[in-house]
């Protein structure tokens, strides 16, 4: 086992230990938490064995499996970065939604509250 297979294989344990941790404390649900354990036992049996990433690179055309992480890494993050921004975009119209709603409702208030004034001015 080379250097940097042993600090990946002990990363992969320390974001699983804090994955428990997480479970525990609900900070996440039981789905999420089973797609991410799969995913990081994933890497960590990849970089056990890597003559399976190498089979794998070799079966869809890529040189190394190193380049084929890299190359799927890049997708994943591209579309999670996507995701981020469509999500992002959604919460700014909630929230100018709701500001809007609160200005409306908070003028409305002060309408009926000047009018309510001038009522009981006009009764003294």
């Amino acid at each position: 086992m080379s250097i940097i297979q042993l600090i990946i294989f002990l990363f992969v344990l320390i974001v699983i230990v804090k994955l428990i941790k997480r479970l525990r404390t609900r900070d996440i649900s039981l789905p999420i938490f089973l797609l991410w354990l799969l995913f990081w036992i994933g890497a960590a049996a990849i970089t056990w064995k890597t003559v399976i990433l190498d089979r794998l690179a070799d079966l869809v055309g890529v040189g190394r499996g190193a380049d084929l992480v890299i190359y799927c890494s890049l997708l994943v993050l591209f579309y999670l970065i996507f995701r981020i921004f469509v999500r992002l975009d959604k919460q700014e119209k909630q929230i100018s939604e709701i500001v809007r709603s609160i200005a409306k409702n908070n003028c409305d208030l002060a309408v009926r509250e000047q009018r309510g004034e001038r009522r009981n001015e006009d009764k003294k």
